[in-house]
């Protein structure tokens, strides 16, 4: 009777997962087709993938980040077209393998259980579900971490060559995808080794083999890498780095719609945190997933420590690869630990609230109307040879390179300071996949006979547009103000109707 009432229980669990991965993919479509608007990063991605094999190799050379997602999407936008709503759909497509594929692991290891803990905690985290629909790398990056620990995993538990292959290729195409995603996985490896070394001895020569030729086949990247250090180093745009941004940075993966709803997600990390520090008879399965919440760990410390002594060089989205192997550990561990029928349907119910309450949270930040507004007035409006002003230091690079893939071919003209930061890596459009020449504001005077047209800012310090066209008048065409699921910007266009002076 006993064992009839846990296989009842197990096919119960089992298909509550499913349910749950398919409700996950319903709302990110949902998700993804109430927001068309973009911002800069999804507007360098968009620009990027439109670009051929070749610039995308030299554009991403000149960037911060590997270039393997770009070519990922390039394939589908070739396949299924250049949309906003599309290029969501890539991102959301390697959260659903990585779903699909942490349950099958998860299922036969440690039970249906776990994994509906995993998938409701994943849900439940507001940061989870949003790189899941940007359009960058980190849902890709997410993936390719999650499943090299998968994979060592296996490797370990079969000994299995299929796996070592998996591990190798999952473990380089991480490099090439993100950078700190990239030193996780190195990290997490390194553990791996000594895990080798321990339990299966004989095939300390395979591991040491992958980390060779993952090497290797990286070595040419490598030498981009260091170039792209040195000029970060120089010139990137993260202003301050104080040490209590780390844990910001942390506690933005336990984010859940709300503080006291992400104060809970926290307590039942910190649950079944507590549960395997007090654990007395741990087993290989426990070390080996807090291996990777020990990866992440050092991850911060590293980036915490590059950031104040080198150059502010870490945000809370490189921390999000990160996330699979957080809540793996939070899954095995709460499944493990749980002893009661009640406990056990007390925990999903509770996540089950939060992943609609974050859900929620998500329905209500998109805003497109004054994007599908501002696309038609400016398509309708400015021309082709049209000369675009932008004006600064206020205007941010999210406002000038959504312009600057809407309106491609394009002359933009900076103002003042924003003139000189322009011939930075970060937003130098000559070196990225933007079509757009800029110059300096005091170089339109080559311009005269074009007509102009000025971006200015809401939180611009002189309100005045004349101010920046002097001796021009100017005619108000619309304010425009659209809010993404991070960013939103307000601006107002004006038509330039005199020649500069």
């Amino acid at each position: 009777m006993k064992t009839t009432l846990l296989k009842n229980k197990e096919k119960i669990y089992s298909v509550t997962g499913k349910v749950f991965i398919i409700a996950f993919v319903l709302a990110g479509i949902y998700l993804s087709y109430i927001n068309n608007t973009l911002w800069f990063d999804g507007a360098y991605s968009m620009a990027m993938a439109k670009r051929s094999w070749a610039d995308i190799l030299k554009f991403t050379a000149n960037d911060f980040h590997p270039p393997l997602y770009y070519f990922i999407l390039k394939i589908f936008i070739k396949i299924f077209g250049s949309s906003v709503f599309v290029a969501r759909m890539v991102s959301l497509l390697p959260v659903v393998f990585t779903l699909i594929l942490t349950r099958r692991m998860l299922k036969k290891y440690f039970g249906g259980y776990a994994f509906v803990l995993f998938v409701l905690a994943f849900l439940a985290s507001k940061a989870m579900v949003l790189y899941s629909l940007e359009i960058r790398m980190y849902s890709w990056a997410l993936f390719f971490v999650t499943m090299t620990h998968i994979s060592a995993f296996y490797a370990l538990q079969t000994d299995s060559n299929r796996w070592y292959v998996g591990l190798f290729l999952f473990f380089l195409a991480t490099f090439y995808t993100q950078y700190y995603a990239g030193l996780m996985t190195g990290i997490v490896y390194s553990i791996f080794m000594l895990y080798t070394w321990f339990y299966n001895p004989k095939r300390v020569k395979t591991v040491l083999f992958i980390a060779l030729l993952s090497f290797l086949l990286y070595l040419p990247w490598l030498i981009i890498v260091k170039r792209q250090f040195m000029v970060a180093v120089d010139d990137f745009w993260i202003a301050d780095f104080y040490w209590t941004d780390s844990v910001k940075f942390v506690l933005s993966l336990f984010t859940s719609g709300g503080f006291f709803t992400s104060f809970v997600l926290l307590f039942l990390f910190a649950f079944s945190l507590i549960s395997f520090v007090i654990k007395k008879s741990k087993q290989f399965e426990d070390y080996f997933f807090f291996s990777g919440v020990v990866g992440m760990v050092c991850l911060l410390i590293f980036g915490t420590v590059l950031s104040l002594t080198v150059k502010p060089l870490l945000l809370s989205r490189y921390l999000v690869p990160a996330g699979g192997l957080l809540w793996m550990f939070f899954a095995t561990q709460a499944a493990a630990n749980l002893k009661n029928d009640f406990q056990k349907g007390l925990i999903p119910a509770i996540l089950l609230l939060l992943s609609i309450n974050s859900f929620l949270s998500l329905v209500k930040i998109p805003n497109e109307r004054d994007f599908i507004s501002f696309t038609e007035t400016t398509s309708k409006k400015i021309g082709a040879d049209d000369v675009i002003v932008m004006a600064a230091p206020e205007v941010s690079g999210s406002l000038s390179g959504v312009i600057a893939y809407l309106m491609p071919g394009h002359v933009m003209a900076m103002t003042h300071r924003r003139a000189v930061r322009s011939e930075n890596y970060v937003l130098d459009y000559h070196n990225s996949p933007f079509d757009i020449n800029i110059i300096r504001f005091a170089d339109l005077e080559h311009f005269k006979k074009r007509k102009k047209w000025l971006f200015l800012p809401y939180n611009a310090k002189e309100r005045s547009p004349e101010s920046y066209v002097t001796g021009s008048k100017v005619s108000h065409v619309g304010n425009f103000g659209w809010v993404d699921y991070q960013t939103g910007y307000q601006f107002e266009l004006y038509e330039i109707e005199a020649s500069q002076r």
